[in-house]
């Protein structure tokens, strides 16, 4: 059902492969290493994303402080 694709493109895209269904298809293996990979590379880049930008936070914050002790 669409439930169920979603539900197992979900489990496979964030890599956690619960197992309560599988595919048994050539084309749906395929496409599970597929979406496993997009998954990977997704999370990824989002992790990568936001740590940058914790960074760049951190870091405005710190010369905001020290311009301010200059005044």
């Amino acid at each position: 059902s669409f439930g169920d694709g979603l539900w197992y493109s979900f489990v496979s895209a964030t890599t956690l492969g619960y197992g309560d269904i599988v595919v048994t298809t050539f084309f749906g293996r395929v496409l599970s290493v597929i979406l496993t990979i997009y998954g990977l590379i997704f999370f990824g880049c989002l992790s990568g994303v936001l740590v940058n930008y914790y960074t760049e936070m951190n870091h405005i914050h710190r010369e905001e402080e020290k311009s301010n002790l200059k005044k």
